[in-house]
């Protein structure tokens, strides 16, 4: 399910696409329960298969729902993770330096429920505004459904 414990939030993604020998991904972009866009980024997809026991998840929420947590990349060579926090329209960004420190990240935050102050944490309370980039929806002529389906 895409929308937050909260019920506040929501988010939508495209089918995921093999960028390469299975690795998966998909753009994804949030919204408030009001179909308000708070996030999407065009230049960066959201990384698939961070949960061993659901390779299909790849957001996940804190445990108020007010930070999601996701993998972005735009190619096979960059990976960032992203830290939303979705009420005040803030996102933080910390790139990857190191397979070890990837991994520590991914085993705290790559699942439902974690804290929100250890988020905050973890990012200094760095977060910084938000400038999302426009949704462009592209018509399937076929069934009238836009790329941005729930």
């Amino acid at each position: 399910m895409t929308i937050s414990p909260n019920k506040k939030f929501y988010y939508k993604f495209q089918d995921p696409k093999d960028i390469y020998w299975g690795l998966f991904c998909c753009k994804v972009a949030f919204f408030s329960v009001d179909n308000e866009l708070v996030y999407y980024n065009a230049g960066q997809l959201a990384q698939c298969g961070l949960d061993p026991d659901n390779e299909w998840d790849f957001v996940f929420y804190s445990q108020s729902g007010d930070i999601a947590f996701l993998i972005e990349r735009n190619s096979t060579k960059t990976l960032s993770y992203i830290f939303v926090d979705l009420p005040n329209k803030k996102m933080h960004r910390k790139d990857f330096t190191t397979e070890s420190n990837g991994k520590n990240i991914t085993n705290t935050f790559a699942k439902n429920g974690f804290m929100d102050n250890e988020a905050i944490k973890f990012v200094s309370n760095q977060f910084q505004d938000i400038l999302t980039d426009n949704l462009e929806y592209e018509l399937k002529s076929i069934f009238d459904l836009t790329s941005w389906r729930p």
